[in-house]
Parts: structure tokens; C-alpha cells; sequence
């Protein structure tokens, strides 16, 4: 309960919650193994650094529709 006894459905307000994330599109590194004579070869596609942000927010109001809200950049 918030300070004055008052709840977030007695101020009419919105309930919101937020995240934010990355992540990698490259393979980690490693050491692989393969014939003498035939090194191997890791096919990565992926475009620019390789690397995606996201972030997200999720909304909710007493009597209305949940909501999310998402975004993502390359």
C-alpha cells in the first residue's frame, strides 16, 4: 500500500513495468576440430555489429486492457 493508505486502483493510475535486454548474434569462440587438411568453417549471418537491443514495458490499469509495449534495434 502506498504512503496515505491509498492503492494504485484508488489513484486511478497506471501499474507499469520495464525491461531492457541485449544480445549477441555471433557465436561465442572456440576451438573446433575437423580433417587435416580441411579447416573448418563457421557461416555467421549477421548483418552490421551483430548485436540487438530490445526493450519492453508492460502497462496495467484497473478496468482497462493490459498492454505492451516492445522495442528492438539491430
Amino acid at each position: 500500500m502506498a504512503a496515505g493508505g491509498k492503492t494504485v486502483r484508488d489513484q486511478d493510475a497506471w501499474l507499469c513495468f520495464a525491461d531492457e535486454a541485449g544480445q549477441l548474434l555471433r557465436p561465442p569462440k572456440a576451438c573446433t576440430w575437423s580433417r587435416r587438411g580441411c579447416p573448418p568453417l563457421v557461416r555467421v549471418r549477421a548483418a552490421d555489429s551483430g548485436r540487438i537491443s530490445m526493450a519492453g514495458l508492460v502497462c496495467r490499469k484497473a478496468g482497462q486492457r493490459t498492454r505492451l509495449v516492445g522495442s528492438g534495434r539491430g
